[in-house]
């Protein structure tokens, strides 16, 4: 899948490879996060390039785990529905927009 839950590990290991990566900064209570998700993984699936991976960050929510917290302060992140992508380890987009499948894939084109 291209789009799996936040692990530190695997992510470090994204970044190793050199992968873009989209973290995804969600809360389950947040509408917004719940309806573009499904949208979110369509265009990534549609997109379907295997040097790109997301991330599901929890973001404020009762399945935020410590690294998930590290990691939003790492990048900033103050509200959920934030999503960041990293190109060779260093943030190309950092947007609060609310994505569909066709923003998904233009802002991930960009950098590809």
């Amino acid at each position: 899948s291209y789009y799996v839950r936040y692990d530190k590990d695997n992510y470090e290991q994204s970044l190793a490879e050199g992968k873009v990566i989209l973290l995804d900064f969600y809360a389950n209570w947040c509408p917004i996060c719940r309806s573009e998700n499904p949208k979110i993984i369509e265009g990534l699936a549609e997109l379907n390039n295997p040097n790109v991976i997301a991330y599901q960050v929890h973001f404020n929510d009762d399945e935020t785990t410590p690294d998930d917290e590290e990691l939003a302060r790492e990048f900033g992140v103050t509200y959920q529905h934030t999503k960041v992508i990293l190109k060779n380890g260093n943030v190309a987009l950092k947007s609060l927009e609310a994505w569909n499948k066709e923003k998904t894939l233009k802002e991930l084109r960009k950098v590809i």
